[in-house]
């Protein structure tokens, strides 16, 4: 992560779960896309710079974006399907 950007968390996470990312300086808000759903959510950056996210109880992917334009940062996680 450069300074005043970034964008870092897991690559994967157990569906139903939880994620913590950790965002650049100067970012206030992450958006979480669902792919599946088409679900957009923006949640506020605290102090901290750290983000708890809830993970769909579904497997497939969630996009986590912050920035915008030529500083767009995407991250892709990968959500693992709940062992039978």
């Amino acid at each position: 992560m450069g300074p005043g950007g970034g964008l870092r968390g897991p690559s994967s996470a157990p569906a139903g779960g939880s994620v913590v990312v950790t965002v650049g300086t100067s970012d206030t808000v992450i958006e979480i896309v669902d792919p599946s759903t088409g679900e957009i959510t923006a949640i506020p950056v605290g102090p901290d710079r750290r983000v708890t996210i809830p993970v769909p109880t579904h497997a497939g992917e969630l996009l986590v974006r912050v920035g915008s334009g030529k500083r767009c940062r995407v991250l892709v996680i990968e959500i693992e399907a709940p062992s039978p």
